[in-house]
């Protein structure tokens, strides 16, 4: 299924099972807003995403308890690194790359994808430890869960910058 309201990939418990993810009690949760209301789902990082020619590194998912074995949607943590195209007439939704004519590219992203992961992380991980220190002295319980999360953007902003090191993006795009 296809979500461009949801900011993030969602599968199955089923399907983490399979792919062997990790997301016990231990796993930092997240907060969504869904039809059902509010619920907390375990945060997972997914090493690649592909739907047919189109696939993404490093896609942060979500593990919904209430959906089907194999269930799952795309959501924008997957869409995001393309610009669609909906074909009505067709029944198709075509992705395309990001990039431009005259874009130089690492890693096949161009300079615009780098700054603006880059900045999505840091601002995350930023933003949850200014909340943990918030909820420190109120409720050290949801302090920790804020901590938990921003460790878990802390690991996907150090992938990002091994990822960047060996594609030779320069400093100034991170």
């Amino acid at each position: 299924m296809v979500d461009t309201g949801a900011s993030m990939v969602t599968i199955s418990e089923g399907l983490a099972k399979k792919l062997g993810l990790n997301f016990g009690t231990r796993s930092p949760r997240m907060p969504f807003s869904t039809a059902g209301g509010k619920i907390w789902m375990p945060v997972v990082a997914l090493d690649s995403v592909q739907v047919g020619n189109a696939a993404v590194k490093m896609v942060e998912a979500t593990v919904n308890n209430k959906m089907g074995e194999e269930g799952g949607l795309l959501g924008m943590s997957f869409l995001g690194d393309f610009r669609m195209e909906i074909d009505q007439t067709n029944s198709k939704m075509i992705l395309k790359d990001l990039n431009k004519p005259g874009d130089i590219l690492w890693d096949g992203k161009p300079e615009t994808w780098w700054r603006s992961k880059f900045s999505y992380y840091e601002g995350r991980a930023s933003e949850l430890e200014q909340q943990s220190a918030q909820m420190e002295v109120v409720n050290p319980s949801m302090s920790h869960i804020f901590l938990r999360l921003s460790k878990f953007y802390r690991k996907l902003q150090q992938k990002l910058e091994r990822r960047a090191s060996r594609a030779g993006v320069p400093q100034r795009f991170r």
